[in-house]
């Protein structure tokens, strides 16, 4: 096992065979502001483990909740794999570190290979964070057992 730090909030643990993705090896799979992204990547297990963060306005968090905001992230998700054959799978609760996280499943094909995606967000201070496993159909149940794993070692800091 390995331990990391996201964004000097959060410490969590890995399986042996994850390395900290590049900024480069992050921007080919995601989209966003690269300082607010960090990642884990396994190329022999075809899995990587994604977060990104935004801050709130803290008025503006008061006023939803993490259900809505996880929703909508989905709608927004949707929109972007729109052409790789988008398939919603669900919802997904749990706790992250005693912070109520809410989610949502989901699959699409890339080049003919066909992905599946975890994804939860949780709230910390005035930041959401968003947490995504990524894989290959084939092993999605191992890709969410790794993500499982991860974010039951996860502590805010």
């Amino acid at each position: 096992m390995s331990k990391y730090t996201v964004n000097e909030e959060i410490s969590l643990e890995a399986a042996d065979g994850f390395k900290v993705m590049t900024d480069e090896e992050i921007s080919a799979v995601s989209s966003g502001d690269a300082s607010k992204r960090w990642g884990l990547w396994d190329k022999e297990r075809h899995v990587m483990i994604l977060a990104d963060w935004k801050k709130y306005n803290g008025l503006l968090l008061g006023l939803t909740n993490i259900s809505k905001i996880a929703a909508r992230n989905e709608e927004l998700n949707r929109k972007l794999y729109g052409n790789y054959g988008y398939k919603p799978e669900g919802t997904i609760k749990r706790a992250i570190d005693g912070q109520e996280a809410e989610g949502y499943r989901f699959s699409y094909t890339v080049e003919g290979t066909e992905q599946s995606a975890s994804c939860l967000l949780v709230r910390y201070k005035k930041t959401i964070y968003r947490f995504i496993v990524n894989g290959r159909t084939e092993n999605r149940e191992r890709d969410e057992e790794i993500l499982k794993h991860v974010l039951n070692t996860a502590a805010f800091l």
